[in-house]
């Protein structure tokens, strides 16, 4: 990891989590379309201000949010050679959920994806309140598990939530799918409301082995 970089982290990280700062600056560098082997003027700019999208997400404080912004230019003004490529593919992200602030962790970054692709205010929170069911699903009934975001950027632009585990697994799928069942955590909307959110549904479970429920939201 460059200096300049674990630098950037550092300044995020002041003012959000360790996975959401990764994950603010790996899209950042993405969809400013920076190539860090080939810095041309006018780079740290275009850099600046995607990461001042994902800021105004999760530093709420207008003082706060400009002093970070300020530490990353003058970070950037001095180091810009250095400036580093993002550490995976900044279109998939894995969040392991094992307590409740993993379900904080993984709402900000389906937010912070769906505020890069252009979605509006309305569907981000959809989006949000998906994720946090599934994700606190994950912590109440299998104590761990994993959800991946993923960007879709083919014919239909979107967002793909994925969450697993290997919980007990859902017994009966069409009971828990049906107007019937109350859900005991998350918002209180259950797998149901989640659907209803989402544009796509998939779910499949075994009983004594887990769950993947897979969603989708599109641009239109």
């Amino acid at each position: 990891m460059s200096d300049t970089r674990q630098q950037i982290l550092e300044i995020l990280g002041g003012h959000m989590s360790a996975i959401l700062a990764r994950s603010v600056l790996s899209l950042s560098i993405s969809w400013s379309k920076v190539d860090p082997n080939r810095l041309r003027p006018g780079d740290d700019n275009r850099l600046l201000a995607e990461l001042e999208k994902g800021c105004r997400l999760y530093v709420r404080d207008d003082t706060l949010r400009q002093t970070c912004m300020e530490q990353m230019q003058t970070l950037l003004t001095i180091n810009g050679h250095t400036l580093p490529p993002p550490e995976e593919p900044p279109r998939l992200t894995r969040v392991p959920v094992l307590g409740e602030s993993d379900i904080v962790d993984a709402r900000g970054i389906g937010r912070l994806v769906c505020n890069k692709l252009g979605f509006s205010g309305a569907m981000q929170i959809k989006v949000a309140t998906a994720i946090s069911e599934l994700a606190r699903n994950i912590v109440q009934y299998a104590d761990k598990g994993e959800i991946t975001i993923t960007t879709l950027n083919g014919n239909r632009r979107g967002i793909e939530v994925v969450a697993r585990d290997e919980g007990p697994g859902i017994a009966d799928i069409s009971l828990v799918m049906s107007d019937r069942y109350n859900s005991r955590t998350g918002m209180g909307i259950g797998l149901k409301g989640t659907r209803n959110l989402m544009d796509e549904f998939d779910l499949k479970s075994t009983p004594g082995k887990g769950t993947e429920i897979r969603v989708r939201k599109y641009m239109d």
